[in-house]
Protein backbone atom coordinates (compact mmCIF):
# COMPACT_ATOMS: atom_id res chain seq x y z
CA UNK A 1 0.00 0.00 0.00
CA UNK A 2 1.41 3.68 -0.75
CA UNK A 3 1.95 5.69 1.67
CA UNK A 4 -1.27 7.72 2.70
CA UNK A 5 -0.84 11.81 1.96
CA UNK A 6 -0.67 13.76 5.36
CA UNK A 7 -1.80 17.71 5.70
CA UNK A 8 1.68 18.66 5.33
CA UNK A 9 1.38 17.38 1.86
CA UNK A 10 -1.71 18.66 1.02
CA UNK A 11 -1.14 22.37 2.26
CA UNK A 12 2.51 22.17 0.26
CA UNK A 13 0.66 21.08 -3.29
CA UNK A 14 -1.67 23.77 -2.22
CA UNK A 15 1.03 26.11 -2.08
CA UNK A 16 2.68 25.65 -4.67
CA UNK A 17 -0.60 25.35 -7.20
CA UNK A 18 -1.42 28.80 -5.59
CA UNK A 19 2.04 30.28 -6.30
CA UNK A 20 1.98 28.62 -9.95
CA UNK A 21 -1.74 30.24 -10.52
CA UNK A 22 -0.70 34.38 -9.34
CA UNK A 23 3.16 33.55 -10.12
CA UNK A 24 3.14 37.51 -12.14
CA UNK A 25 0.73 38.89 -9.24
CA UNK A 26 3.42 37.68 -6.38
CA UNK A 27 6.53 38.87 -8.41
CA UNK A 28 4.75 42.70 -8.74
CA UNK A 29 3.70 42.28 -4.86
CA UNK A 30 7.50 41.32 -3.73
CA UNK A 31 9.05 43.42 -6.01
CA UNK A 32 7.35 46.47 -4.58
CA UNK A 33 7.83 45.22 -0.89
CA UNK A 34 11.45 45.02 -1.40
CA UNK A 35 11.45 48.06 -2.77
CA UNK A 36 9.93 50.07 -0.32
CA UNK A 37 11.83 48.16 2.85
CA UNK A 38 15.43 49.35 0.47
CA UNK A 39 14.42 52.74 0.38
CA UNK A 40 13.80 52.37 3.93
CA UNK A 41 16.93 50.73 4.90
CA UNK A 42 18.81 53.31 2.95
CA UNK A 43 17.84 55.79 5.25
CA UNK A 44 18.85 54.39 8.30
CA UNK A 45 22.42 55.69 9.13
CA UNK A 46 23.80 52.01 9.69
CA UNK A 47 26.46 50.75 6.91
CA UNK A 48 25.20 47.16 7.32
CA UNK A 49 21.41 48.04 6.89
CA UNK A 50 22.22 50.49 4.03
CA UNK A 51 24.07 47.79 2.20
CA UNK A 52 21.41 45.50 3.22
CA UNK A 53 19.14 48.50 1.59
CA UNK A 54 21.31 48.36 -1.79
CA UNK A 55 20.70 44.88 -1.81
CA UNK A 56 16.93 44.94 -1.36
CA UNK A 57 16.07 47.96 -3.68
CA UNK A 58 18.20 46.24 -6.90
CA UNK A 59 16.51 43.00 -6.12
CA UNK A 60 13.05 44.53 -5.79
CA UNK A 61 13.58 46.21 -9.06
CA UNK A 62 14.68 42.94 -10.82
CA UNK A 63 11.28 41.21 -9.61
CA UNK A 64 9.22 43.71 -10.26
CA UNK A 65 10.56 43.73 -13.69
CA UNK A 66 10.70 40.18 -14.43
CA UNK A 67 6.87 40.27 -13.08
CA UNK A 68 5.85 43.28 -15.33
CA UNK A 69 7.66 40.84 -18.45
CA UNK A 70 5.99 37.82 -17.53
CA UNK A 71 2.40 39.58 -17.46
CA UNK A 72 3.30 40.95 -20.95
CA UNK A 73 4.08 37.80 -22.15
CA UNK A 74 0.62 35.84 -20.55
CA UNK A 75 -1.53 38.58 -22.20
CA UNK A 76 -3.53 37.58 -24.94
CA UNK A 77 -2.78 40.06 -27.20
CA UNK A 78 0.65 39.75 -27.05
CA UNK A 79 0.30 35.53 -27.31
CA UNK A 80 -1.47 36.41 -30.99
CA UNK A 81 0.69 39.12 -32.17
CA UNK A 82 3.64 36.94 -31.44
CA UNK A 83 1.98 34.51 -33.16
CA UNK A 84 1.44 36.15 -36.00
CA UNK A 85 4.65 37.31 -36.62
CA UNK A 86 6.22 33.69 -36.65
CA UNK A 87 3.38 32.75 -38.98
CA UNK A 88 4.19 35.49 -41.37
CA UNK A 89 8.41 34.05 -40.96
CA UNK A 90 7.00 31.11 -42.88
CA UNK A 91 4.74 32.20 -45.05
CA UNK A 92 5.10 35.33 -46.80
CA UNK A 93 8.38 36.69 -45.26
CA UNK A 94 7.51 39.95 -47.79
CA UNK A 95 5.38 41.17 -45.17
CA UNK A 96 8.07 42.11 -42.61
CA UNK A 97 9.34 44.26 -44.84
CA UNK A 98 8.87 46.69 -41.98
CA UNK A 99 10.61 44.71 -39.56
CA UNK A 100 13.43 43.66 -41.79
CA UNK A 101 14.16 44.21 -45.18
CA UNK A 102 14.25 41.41 -47.47
CA UNK A 103 15.49 42.92 -50.16
CA UNK A 104 18.50 44.03 -49.00
CA UNK A 105 18.97 41.34 -47.04
CA UNK A 106 18.46 38.94 -50.16
CA UNK A 107 20.85 41.42 -52.16
CA UNK A 108 23.71 40.95 -49.04
CA UNK A 109 23.62 37.82 -49.30
CA UNK A 110 24.20 37.09 -52.94
CA UNK A 111 26.53 39.50 -52.98
CA UNK A 112 28.29 37.54 -50.65
CA UNK A 113 27.89 34.09 -52.71
CA UNK A 114 29.03 36.06 -55.58
CA UNK A 115 32.43 37.63 -54.05
CA UNK A 116 33.99 34.67 -54.00
CA UNK A 117 33.05 33.25 -58.17
CA UNK A 118 33.18 37.18 -59.80
CA UNK A 119 35.53 38.73 -57.12
CA UNK A 120 35.69 42.10 -59.44
CA UNK A 121 32.44 42.69 -60.00
CA UNK A 122 29.96 40.90 -58.09
CA UNK A 123 28.02 43.87 -56.78
CA UNK A 124 27.53 44.78 -60.26
CA UNK A 125 26.30 41.01 -60.91
CA UNK A 126 24.31 41.28 -57.99
CA UNK A 127 22.31 44.03 -59.30
CA UNK A 128 21.65 42.42 -62.50
CA UNK A 129 20.13 39.60 -61.00
CA UNK A 130 18.23 41.92 -59.07
CA UNK A 131 16.78 43.64 -61.95
CA UNK A 132 16.63 40.65 -64.56
CA UNK A 133 14.68 38.53 -61.62
CA UNK A 134 13.24 40.16 -59.39
CA UNK A 135 11.82 43.09 -61.17
CA UNK A 136 8.94 44.38 -58.19
CA UNK A 137 6.68 46.65 -61.40
CA UNK A 138 5.94 43.81 -63.81
CA UNK A 139 2.40 43.39 -63.48
CA UNK A 140 1.61 39.82 -64.49
CA UNK A 141 3.05 36.69 -65.49
CA UNK A 142 2.13 33.54 -68.16
CA UNK A 143 1.18 30.06 -67.76
CA UNK A 144 -0.03 27.80 -70.61
CA UNK A 145 1.86 29.85 -72.91
CA UNK A 146 2.25 29.20 -76.63
CA UNK A 147 3.53 30.55 -79.81
CA UNK A 148 1.75 29.69 -83.62
CA UNK A 149 3.52 29.99 -86.50
CA UNK A 150 1.80 29.50 -89.90
CA UNK A 151 4.48 30.36 -92.38
CA UNK A 152 3.80 30.82 -96.25
CA UNK A 153 6.31 30.88 -99.14
CA UNK A 154 5.38 33.47 -101.40
CA UNK A 155 7.05 34.68 -104.95
CA UNK A 156 10.15 36.44 -104.86
CA UNK A 157 11.07 34.87 -101.54
CA UNK A 158 8.63 36.42 -99.65
CA UNK A 159 7.21 34.68 -97.03
CA UNK A 160 3.94 35.61 -94.87
CA UNK A 161 4.05 34.90 -91.33
CA UNK A 162 0.71 34.54 -89.06
CA UNK A 163 1.78 34.41 -85.70
CA UNK A 164 -1.13 33.33 -83.00
CA UNK A 165 0.09 33.94 -79.45
CA UNK A 166 -1.98 32.67 -76.40
CA UNK A 167 -1.69 32.49 -72.88
CA UNK A 168 -3.33 32.35 -68.56
CA UNK A 169 -2.33 35.84 -67.21
CA UNK A 170 -1.49 35.61 -63.79
CA UNK A 171 -2.11 39.34 -62.62
CA UNK A 172 0.44 41.00 -59.84
CA UNK A 173 -2.49 42.19 -57.37
CA UNK A 174 0.01 44.33 -55.76
CA UNK A 175 0.08 46.98 -59.32
CA UNK A 176 -2.69 49.39 -58.93
CA UNK A 177 -3.00 49.52 -62.74
CA UNK A 178 -2.27 46.57 -64.71
CA UNK A 179 -1.61 46.88 -68.90
CA UNK A 180 -1.04 44.06 -70.73
CA UNK A 181 2.02 45.05 -73.38
CA UNK A 182 3.89 43.72 -76.09
CA UNK A 183 6.41 44.83 -78.34
CA UNK A 184 6.28 43.43 -82.01
CA UNK A 185 9.49 44.37 -83.98
CA UNK A 186 9.54 42.99 -87.63
CA UNK A 187 13.78 42.12 -89.24
CA UNK A 188 13.02 44.62 -91.39
CA UNK A 189 11.39 47.74 -89.92
CA UNK A 190 9.43 48.21 -93.37
CA UNK A 191 7.55 45.35 -93.09
CA UNK A 192 4.48 46.10 -91.80
CA UNK A 193 2.52 44.62 -89.10
CA UNK A 194 -1.08 43.66 -89.05
CA UNK A 195 -3.01 43.15 -85.78
CA UNK A 196 -5.77 40.63 -86.73
CA UNK A 197 -7.57 39.98 -83.44
CA UNK A 198 -7.81 39.85 -79.53
CA UNK A 199 -9.78 37.47 -77.57
CA UNK A 200 -9.90 38.11 -73.73
CA UNK A 201 -11.80 35.34 -71.68
CA UNK A 202 -13.51 34.43 -74.85
CA UNK A 203 -14.57 37.63 -76.48
CA UNK A 204 -13.05 39.75 -79.10
CA UNK A 205 -11.85 43.25 -77.61
CA UNK A 206 -12.38 46.01 -79.88
CA UNK A 207 -8.56 47.20 -81.32
CA UNK A 208 -8.37 51.04 -81.51
CA UNK A 209 -5.16 53.12 -82.44
CA UNK A 210 -4.86 54.06 -78.66
CA UNK A 211 -4.32 50.02 -78.59
CA UNK A 212 -2.22 49.08 -81.62
CA UNK A 213 0.32 51.28 -83.09
CA UNK A 214 3.96 52.10 -83.68
CA UNK A 215 6.62 53.73 -81.81
CA UNK A 216 6.80 57.89 -83.27
CA UNK A 217 10.31 57.25 -81.95
CA UNK A 218 11.24 54.25 -83.00
CA UNK A 219 10.11 53.52 -86.46
CA UNK A 220 9.33 49.62 -87.32
CA UNK A 221 8.67 49.25 -83.62
CA UNK A 222 4.99 48.46 -82.98
CA UNK A 223 2.90 48.13 -79.59
CA UNK A 224 0.35 46.38 -78.28
CA UNK A 225 -0.98 47.81 -75.25
CA UNK A 226 -4.30 46.93 -73.29
CA UNK A 227 -5.90 47.82 -69.87
CA UNK A 228 -7.02 45.08 -68.07
CA UNK A 229 -6.95 46.71 -64.28
CA UNK A 230 -10.96 45.78 -64.64
CA UNK A 231 -10.80 42.52 -65.85
CA UNK A 232 -12.33 40.25 -62.79
CA UNK A 233 -10.57 37.90 -60.77
CA UNK A 234 -7.04 37.31 -61.01
CA UNK A 235 -6.35 35.40 -63.72
CA UNK A 236 -7.78 35.68 -67.34
CA UNK A 237 -7.00 34.14 -70.69
CA UNK A 238 -5.89 36.00 -73.88
CA UNK A 239 -5.34 35.14 -77.78
CA UNK A 240 -3.33 37.69 -79.92
CA UNK A 241 -3.29 37.38 -83.94
CA UNK A 242 -0.96 39.03 -85.95
CA UNK A 243 0.75 39.20 -89.51
CA UNK A 244 3.63 40.24 -91.19
CA UNK A 245 6.24 39.26 -94.17
CA UNK A 246 9.88 39.63 -94.83
CA UNK A 247 12.17 38.44 -97.07
CA UNK A 248 13.44 35.10 -96.59
CA UNK A 249 17.10 35.65 -98.46
CA UNK A 250 17.69 38.27 -95.80
CA UNK A 251 15.45 36.82 -92.99
CA UNK A 252 15.40 32.77 -93.05
CA UNK A 253 14.33 32.90 -89.29
CA UNK A 254 11.84 33.81 -86.52
CA UNK A 255 12.33 34.50 -83.08
CA UNK A 256 11.07 35.05 -79.81
CA UNK A 257 12.38 36.39 -76.16
CA UNK A 258 10.53 35.58 -73.18
CA UNK A 259 10.63 39.04 -70.46
CA UNK A 260 8.20 37.37 -67.76
CA UNK A 261 7.86 34.31 -65.57
CA UNK A 262 5.82 31.71 -67.56
CA UNK A 263 4.89 28.25 -65.94
CA UNK A 264 4.79 25.88 -69.06
CA UNK A 265 4.61 26.90 -72.63
CA UNK A 266 5.03 25.20 -75.94
CA UNK A 267 6.01 26.58 -79.74
CA UNK A 268 4.05 25.27 -82.83
CA UNK A 269 5.27 25.75 -86.26
CA UNK A 270 4.47 24.98 -90.07
CA UNK A 271 5.34 26.07 -93.63
CA UNK A 272 4.94 26.09 -97.01
CA UNK A 273 5.59 22.41 -98.51
CA UNK A 274 9.24 21.85 -99.77
CA UNK A 275 10.90 23.60 -96.63
CA UNK A 276 12.42 22.86 -93.68
CA UNK A 277 12.09 24.15 -89.80
CA UNK A 278 14.81 23.88 -87.17
CA UNK A 279 14.29 24.73 -83.74
CA UNK A 280 16.91 26.13 -81.32
CA UNK A 281 16.20 27.41 -77.90
CA UNK A 282 18.60 29.56 -75.85
CA UNK A 283 18.84 30.84 -72.38
CA UNK A 284 19.07 29.54 -68.94
CA UNK A 285 18.78 26.01 -69.00
CA UNK A 286 18.13 25.93 -72.77
CA UNK A 287 16.72 22.15 -73.26
CA UNK A 288 15.32 21.97 -76.51
CA UNK A 289 13.25 18.41 -76.88
CA UNK A 290 12.95 16.61 -80.27
CA UNK A 291 9.70 17.65 -82.36
CA UNK A 292 6.50 15.84 -82.23
CA UNK A 293 4.48 16.68 -85.80
CA UNK A 294 0.70 17.52 -84.91
CA UNK A 295 -2.53 17.83 -87.27
CA UNK A 296 -1.99 20.32 -90.45
CA UNK A 297 1.38 19.57 -90.57
CA UNK A 298 2.28 21.39 -87.45
CA UNK A 299 5.83 20.69 -85.73
CA UNK A 300 5.59 21.37 -81.81
CA UNK A 301 8.49 22.07 -79.53
CA UNK A 302 8.39 22.49 -75.47
CA UNK A 303 10.11 25.58 -74.06
CA UNK A 304 8.63 24.18 -70.69
CA UNK A 305 6.18 21.20 -69.37
CA UNK A 306 3.00 22.23 -67.68
CA UNK A 307 4.77 22.82 -64.05
CA UNK A 308 8.04 24.23 -65.05
CA UNK A 309 9.52 27.70 -65.24
CA UNK A 310 10.76 29.66 -68.12
CA UNK A 311 12.80 32.62 -66.45
CA UNK A 312 13.18 36.04 -68.28
CA UNK A 313 15.99 36.17 -70.84
CA UNK A 314 15.23 33.11 -72.55
CA UNK A 315 13.98 32.69 -75.88
CA UNK A 316 14.07 30.35 -79.20
CA UNK A 317 14.97 30.57 -83.22
CA UNK A 318 12.88 28.81 -86.09
CA UNK A 319 15.42 28.89 -88.51
CA UNK A 320 13.89 28.33 -92.59
CA UNK A 321 15.86 26.22 -94.77
CA UNK A 322 14.56 24.96 -98.73
CA UNK A 323 14.58 21.64 -99.04
CA UNK A 324 17.23 19.89 -100.81
CA UNK A 325 14.99 16.94 -102.63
Amino acid sequence: MGKSKTVFNYLYEGAVSLVKKHTVEIMLAAGIFCIIVGLLLRLITNVYLEFLGEVMFSSGSAILGAGVFAAIMKSWQFTNLFQKHILTVFTDPAELNEIADVSGRWSLLTKSRLKSVLPDFHVQATKKIQEQFFDEELQYHFTDYSHDYDIKVLDDNQISITNKFQAEIIKNLNCPKIEFKQSIRPLNKENKVELISVMINGKKFEITDEHFYMDVEDEGLYWLKIDVSNINGSKFNIVRVIRYSQNLADEPFVHGIISRYIQGGSVRARITEGYNLFFQQFGLGADTDDSIEHYDGYLSWTLAERGDLLLPGQGYMLVITKSII
